[in-house]
């Protein structure tokens, strides 16, 4: 794939261009039987890597890091780079269900509540009737061999990966070799709670304006005390800001 259009945030290389441009190129790759691994960068992550260099280590080692979270486009904007639009891992998702009815490549669901992830499955087939969804398995099974087992034995070339962060890039990262029929790999977080209703995404006017991430404070305070990174990130862009400047 054709990674030009990235920016250099934090030192990770973030893919800057649109939506449609990264399907396409995944699409490109997989008809040349290759591989991409796709993981989701968020100020979230960006704090974690900074303090734990395994984590650091394994989201460097995705072929893609897509820019999930107008925190990281603005940090990105600060270091004078630019990044086109916010990518989701539910909207990288749902395209590539799109993509994947269209061109029949057989789909895996791994991680959530049992009930998330066989939710999720019935939703995405009655909006794509013709998608090849080949297997899912929930994301409590404590035996990761039999999962890893289980989604080889299924055939499918498309895994969606919904432990949570860091779990689904630790997943990824540790199974990706074992998983030689697996042409895209996408750690997608939340997205099957959200995808089979046992959540709900921010109306779309807050995603507009990127206010999801208020609407999920809102909807959930008891969570609150996990958005303390947040400030964390601020103060950490601005540091980076200027060191920058003074090396220049």
């Amino acid at each position: 794939m054709n990674l030009e259009k990235t920016a250099d945030v934090f030192g990770y290389k973030i893919f800057a261009g649109s939506l449609d441009e990264l399907a396409d190129g995944i699409r490109e790759d997989i008809s040349k039987d290759q591989q991409n691994v796709i993981f989701a960068m968020n100020p979230n992550k960006v704090m974690l890597a900074k303090k734990d260099a395994q984590i650091k280590r394994i989201l460097k080692s995705a072929d893609i890091l897509i820019p999930d979270g107008i925190g990281l486009i603005r940090a990105a904007r600060m270091f004078g780079e630019h990044i086109s639009e916010r990518i989701t891992g539910i909207d990288l998702m749902e395209k590539w269900c799109q993509i994947a009815e269209t061109d029949q490549l057989p789909i895996f669901l791994y991680g959530a509540a049992k009930e998330s992830v066989s939710g999720a499955v019935g939703e995405l087939k009655k909006k794509f009737e013709m998608i090849p969804i080949v297997g899912y398995n929930n994301g409590y099974d404590q035996n990761a061999a039999k999962v890893v087992d289980k989604i080889q034995l299924s055939g499918a070339k498309i895994l969606f990966v919904g432990l949570g962060s860091p779990a689904q890039e630790e997943f990824i990262y540790q199974y990706k070799n074992d998983l030689t029929n697996i042409r895209l790999f996408v750690g997608v977080g939340g997205s099957f709670d959200v995808i089979s209703g046992q959540a709900k995404r921010a109306p779309k006017w807050m995603i507009r304006l990127n206010l999801e991430w208020l609407y999920r404070m809102v909807a959930q305070p008891g969570r609150v005390k996990r958005y303390g990174f947040l400030l964390q990130f601020m103060i950490y862009t601005w540091i980076v800001k200027w060191r920058k400047r003074n090396e220049g």
